[in-house]
């Protein structure tokens, strides 16, 4: 049995009789509510901030080139691959400077610089877990105490090597859950300590922010992978009201309750907040990433409704990064069309 078979069929199990029952979510979209910016006044609903005129504007459109797409050892995948470099490092590579990377186990094996600086970037930590990762790293261990801190969920974290199954199982089982022992049992220790790693990318991106030199974007990873099919989102904003904290699939388990929070939590919430979602490596979403079925709504015009607020935070969509395209996977049961002779350039393969 394969690893993806592997994972499916314990997604299932936990889906038929899990041994810790998910509580009843206690997050709304009131739980992420967005502020505007400090000693900033909130642009009126619908509205935007006039735009800065740089010295080298020209009224002929130019290509920019930047990244949207970036993990630090904030997320637990790339922790678990050696990566220590936080928001603050991701950025400084991102624009000219050097950074410590991991080689052949060392965590700062090995220094690279980009000679290509860009001119704009995002940090896209992972949404899930970024509360319990800042509670069971070493700074966690006294609020935790040792008994919670050695738990099981604990020592994958701050442990775990590669992809660790038992984390990849939470974000892929159809009804995930919260680590009660870590997060008790309504889960505000986890979403307290979310709230501090949040205002660390925050910082991060706003101490890099040079306007007309180079642009970052506060952002994070919506990481659902339901039932094995990738259905992640980078969520970029447009400036610095922000959420309270990011919505993880833990919190939102269907991507339309993720647009839901986004629209009422930032895009209603009259502080100027404004928001997009880019679906990234469609290609092995088992084809599930642009389903146009409507669950729980039969009525047209809900139907109507949430497409229209898709089409609102959805305009674009990811088709290369650095793992390869996300267009197309040969050999897909069920999808229709011969294969394409260049579906399989630089192809990243998931598990």
């Amino acid at each position: 049995m394969n690893l993806r078979l592997a994972l499916l069929a314990g997604i299932f199990a936990l889906a038929a009789c899990s041994a810790e029952p998910p509580p009843e979510s206690v997050f709304r979209a009131r739980d992420f509510a967005a502020s505007a910016p400090a000693g900033e006044k909130a642009a009126p609903a619908g509205e935007a901030a006039p735009p800065v005129r740089c010295a080298h504007f020209t009224p002929e459109r130019r290509a920019f080139f930047g990244d949207l797409h970036v993990h630090t050892g904030v997320s637990n995948d790339a922790w678990a691959f050696g990566v220590r470099a936080g928001p603050d490092d991701a950025y400084r590579y991102a624009f000219g400077g050097e950074i410590n990377l991991p080689l052949n186990g060392a965590p700062d094996g090995r220094t690279v610089k980009n000679d290509r600086p860009l001119d704009f970037a995002a940090v896209t930590d992972h949404a899930e877990f970024l509360g319990e990762s800042r509670l069971c790293s070493s700074s966690g261990r006294a609020l935790l105490g040792d008994d919670i801190w050695n738990s099981a969920l604990c020592r994958a974290i701050r442990e775990g090597s590669g992809r660790d199954p038992a984390l990849t199982l939470r974000i892929a089982a159809p009804f995930p859950w919260r680590d009660r022992k870590v997060c008790g049992k309504d889960g505000a220790r986890c979403g307290a300590a979310a709230e501090s790693a949040w205002r660390e990318n925050i910082n991060a991106a706003e101490a890099w922010n040079a306007p007309c030199e180079r642009t970052t974007f506060i952002a994070y990873e919506y990481s659902s992978h339901r039932l094995g099919s990738n259905l992640h989102r980078n969520v970029i904003f447009r400036n610095s009201a922000v959420p309270g904290r990011p919505v993880s699939y833990l919190d939102a388990v269907r991507e339309w309750d993720l647009w839901r929070i986004l629209d009422e939590a930032c895009l209603q919430s009259g502080t100027g907040c404004d928001a997009i979602a880019i679906p990234h490596n469609s290609n092995i979403s088992n084809g599930r990433m642009f389903k146009t079925d409507y669950p729980g709504l039969r009525a047209p015009a809900e139907q109507a409704a949430r497409a229209r607020l898709r089409a609102a935070l959805e305009p674009v969509v990811e088709i290369m990064q650095h793992k390869g395209d996300s267009e197309c996977r040969n050999g897909l049961a069920g999808v229709l069309g011969g294969a394409d002779e260049l579906c399989d350039f630089e192809k990243f393969e998931d598990l």
